[in-house]
């Protein structure tokens, strides 16, 4: 931002109030609506299983076997069925019994997945797992870093087991992220509505939204980069913020080892590409080194108690599907990107170019780093992991807000990139027939009845801002990057506020019907049958077999 010249001292003083008014409402602004976005209607949907059920099942013994709030969980921990009890009967049967746990206050008999088979699990006996930090149906869990867990296990000693708790902590954590990225943008490009471009695009990314508001590990890690991403700025210039940069960086070792040694990567290659000298200043090491100290402590813990097991399960490759060929692998991420990228995605194509022909510049280095040389690191991991590809969507904001910025101050006779109209225009004549199909009910019934109004609402809304964003973008009318962000803003906090707005990744079994059935058939029991996992995207879906 350019500072005015010539200004007497009473200019300056209110120029400073302006300006610190103008931040304060940026930053306001954004911190609400993302706490709109992301921590609304977050308990109509049940867990997923996987990540999610198996934090919250973690969490749940941690915080029950806390001394102070023992008692408290004591009604929520079931003891193991008894041998001629109803549950133990109908779990020999042949036939099997459908039973589904939409209440997290009943998450010990959610069912665990092991690697590609089904397992039947009992219950946790509150008495064997005391000896351990974390353990998952009372036995310790080696590969899961402690931070998520704790997060959830305190919103549950606070309140209370449910749905709503278990993913509010994280949702917090993405919407503070998003002012957050506002700030590492304005340190980076110096402008403040280049800052704001990206703090847009980061509130409406889909992948964001998708994965920000569940109570996985996506929240932390985002938080996490984003706060290493502005410690590592501000240390080109004050030494002591590499503290802050070991504590960023043992957050994510805490979180997600494997994301955190790839960031580290990423962090260390643009600090000693854009500010060499940090590679040999003692100072810039020691802050890094005692910011990860917390990080350290845990891992020399966990091997001085655990040796070698340990070791070998922490580096162990995070559930995903196994690919060994490059291009397999290349094509998977590609794809992913497009589907949690778009429609930002074409503006940070043209971002990462400008951020090429200007490499020479920090905002440039940090784009190529953030953008080209992750993608490229996850590329190499031995196989497909979706979790991969969180922390590449700040970057991607970043390189957005570069090309828009460009755009609104490029020369008139420039015309604009002829395929974001193309685009544009495709996405809104596909949705614009998944309207027309919703409506009419072909070529099959997607939704009930009573559910149809609300989705098709939506998908009005957001087809007339694709059409009239491509409308602009042929008149090649700045304009068209305010109706973009406020139609997808409001497209947005329509859909999470609808009972599906984890459709894409639930699936459409009726869960919680069945759960309630189920509920109320055996609710003389005070217990819940151990069975096995069903399949994969359905939430607290199981059947018993033989």
């Amino acid at each position: 931002m350019n500072h005015p010249a010539f200004l007497s001292d009473r200019d300056q003083r209110q120029w400073r109030r302006e300006e610190r008014w103008l931040e304060r409402f940026c930053i306001g602004g954004l911190l609400i609506a993302a706490i709109l976005l992301f921590c609304s209607n977050l308990g109509s949907v049940p867990l997923l299983n996987g990540e999610e059920a198996t934090l919250a099942q973690i969490a749940k013994e941690l915080a029950a076997h806390w001394p102070k709030f023992s008692g408290f969980f004591q009604a929520d921990h079931p003891s193991a069925p008894a041998p001629n009890s109803i549950p133990a009967i109908a779990h020999k049967t042949t036939t099997g019994i459908l039973a589904a746990i939409a209440d997290p206050r009943e998450l010990s008999t959610i069912p665990k997945k092991v690697a590609g088979t089904f397992q039947a699990l009992s219950p946790l006996s509150a008495k064997g797992s005391s000896a351990h930090f974390l353990t998952l149906w009372g036995k310790p869990i080696l590969a899961q870093p402690p931070l998520v867990p704790v997060l959830l296990a305190s919103s549950y000693a606070l309140g209370g087991i449910n749905l709503w708790t278990t993913r509010l902590p994280i949702a917090l954590l993405t919407a503070l992220s998003v002012p957050g990225l506002y700030c590492v943008a304005k340190e980076l490009f110096r402008h403040r509505l280049t800052a704001l471009y990206a703090g847009l695009i980061y509130l409406t990314c889909w992948g964001v939204i998708c994965w920000g508001r569940l109570g996985s590990s996506h929240g932390v890690v985002l938080f996490s980069e984003i706060w290493l991403m502005g410690a590592v700025l501000r240390t080109r210039r004050n030494l002591i913020t590499s503290f802050e940069i070991g504590l960023a960086l043992s957050l994510l070792m805490l979180t997600q080892p494997l994301l955190g040694a790839l960031l580290a990567i990423t962090a260390l290659t643009f600090l000693f590409w854009d500010t060499p000298r940090l590679s040999r200043s003692v100072y810039f090491w020691s802050g890094l080194g005692l910011g990860l100290g917390p990080a350290i402590a845990w891992y020399g813990w966990q091997s001085s108690q655990w040796g070698k097991v340990f070791w070998s399960q922490i580096f162990v490759f995070p559930n995903g599907q196994a690919s060994s060929l490059w291009l397999a692998i290349i094509g998977f991420y590609s794809l992913k990107l497009l589907q949690y990228g778009l429609p930002w995605l074409l503006f940070a194509g043209y971002g990462f170019s400008l951020a090429w022909s200007s490499r020479h510049w920090s905002w440039g280095k940090a784009i190529i780093i953030g953008l080209g040389l992750y993608f490229l690191l996850i590329c190499l991991l031995p196989g497909q992991w979706e979790n991969a590809l969180t922390p590449i969507y700040p970057s991607l904001a970043l390189a957005g807000a570069i090309a828009l910025k460009e755009v609104r101050h490029l020369d008139p006779t420039i015309p604009y990139p002829k395929i974001w109209r193309f685009a544009f225009f495709g996405f809104s004549f596909i949705f614009i027939a998944l309207t027309i199909s919703l409506y009419s009910n072909f070529p099959v019934q997607i939704l009930p009845q009573k559910e149809r109004p609300f989705l098709l609402l939506i998908l009005i809304f957001f087809s007339l801002t694709l059409a009239m964003t491509a409308n602009l973008l042929a008149q090649r009318q700045t304009e068209f990057i305010p109706i973009l962000f406020w139609g997808m803003f409001i497209s947005l906090l329509l859909w999470v506020n609808t009972p599906f707005w984890l459709w894409p990744k639930a699936g459409d079994f009726p869960v919680k019907a069945i759960a309630a059935l189920i509920q109320k058939k055996f609710q003389l029991l005070n217990q819940f049958i151990p069975d096995t996992f069903m399949r994969q995207k359905a939430v607290y879906y199981r059947i018993l077999q033989q």
